[in-house]
Formats: C-alpha cells, sequence, structure tokens
C-alpha cells in the first residue's frame, strides 16, 4: 500500500470514478474550484488511470459559465456553481445531469455560501467539451412547503430499466446551509430516447 494520494488536487471535494468500457480506463470525475468571472466557483474536473493506483492530472470537465449566471440572475439569484456530476455512458456518449447550485448572494454578501439545487442535463464524447443547449433543469427544486423545496441530489449514475431511464436523487426541504432539513428518496424517469426532449416523468 502507499501513504500517497492517487490523485493530488488543491479544495477536492466530492467525486465519482467508475470504469468506462469505451475508453478502457477508468475514471473520476471531481469537484474542484475554479476561478471563473472572478469568483472561486465548483467545478467538475477528470483525470484517467488505467489501474486505479496512477492517475492522469485532473483537467477541467464542466464548469458555470455567462450564460448559466444570466439565467440564474433573471431568476433573482446571483450566481451558479456545478456542485456534482451524475453520468451515464449512453450510445456513444455521456450523458450528464449535473447539480446546479444557485447562490443567493455574491462572495462576502449574506447568502454568498447558501442557495437552492435545479438539476440541468449536458452531453459530451470525451468528458471535456459539453453541450448544454436546453438549460431548463430536467428536475426543478419544489415550491416552499414539498419534500424537495430546497436540494435536488443525484445518484452517482442514472440506471436503465427496460424502456426508461431513472436517475434517482435525494429531496431535501432546507437550502444549502440550513441545518433543520429533511431528506427523502425519490426517483425521474425519461423514455430511453428521449433525450431529444427531457421532460421529468417522475
Amino acid at each position: 500500500t502507499s501513504a500517497q494520494p492517487a490523485i493530488s488536487a488543491k479544495n477536492a471535494a466530492t467525486g465519482l470514478a467508475f470504469y468506462d468500457p469505451s475508453q478502457a480506463r477508468f475514471v473520476a470525475l471531481l469537484r474542484l474550484f475554479q476561478d471563473i468571472g472572478g469568483i472561486s466557483r465548483r467545478a467538475i474536473s477528470v483525470a484517467y488511470s488505467s489501474d486505479f493506483v496512477t492517475w492522469t492530472e485532473p483537467q477541467p470537465s464542466l464548469a458555470s459559465d455567462t450564460q448559466g449566471d444570466l439565467i440564474s440572475q433573471g431568476q433573482r439569484y446571483a450566481y451558479t456553481d456545478i456542485y456534482y456530476l451524475s453520468i451515464l455512458p449512453y450510445a456513444g456518449q455521456y450523458v450528464g445531469f449535473p447539480e446546479i447550485f444557485q447562490h443567493l448572494g455574491r462572495p462576502n454578501e449574506p447568502g454568498a455560501n447558501d442557495g437552492l439545487f435545479d438539476i440541468e442535463v449536458a452531453f459530451s464524447r470525451d468528458l471535456q467539451t459539453w453541450k448544454r443547449d436546453d438549460r431548463q433543469p430536467v428536475i426543478v427544486h419544489g415550491p416552499a412547503g414539498s419534500f424537495d423545496a430546497g436540494l435536488v441530489l443525484v445518484a452517482p449514475q442514472p440506471i436503465v430499466v427496460g424502456n426508461e431511464i431513472w436517475l434517482y436523487y435525494a429531496g431535501l426541504d432546507g437550502s444549502h446551509l440550513s441545518r433543520s432539513r429533511r431528506g427523502y428518496v425519490a426517483v425521474a424517469k425519461w423514455r430511453l430516447d428521449g433525450f431529444a426532449s427531457l421532460t421529468n416523468g417522475g
């Protein structure tokens, strides 16, 4: 065994590692901080390994952008992070379900690290260049008083059940910094080939 970390990255947090048969290697998706638009934000980076022991240096994968910020600000939020990424290798590409952290305030303002989460969809062929034409959430946090009024936290990977894709998620009824929130488990479902017009079926 080795006392050295498999992947060295500053401020790394939640991540997902899996074997990708299409690339014949392991993939790690890590949540790191990147400077985007003058703000240090959570974003997704990717690293690779042939043996799950030696890994490449993490490279940027999926991050917030100006379009996401403008949409968020139109809903009276301040800016966005990518908090986590659920991933499904599918039909020769990757379907991603990023958790969009919508901050209530800018850095050094009230609500800077508080806010609500929605889930969007993104597509990639190499895990580094993503197509996000439709920014409409596919899972939206619920109205006040509902079981998922605050956060929607997705499982690491959707599963295929018959002719449907199921994505389990935790719904929390409080915001990111809430200390009194409660959590519940739910599932969203889509038809197997329905990504062109994704609509929450759950």
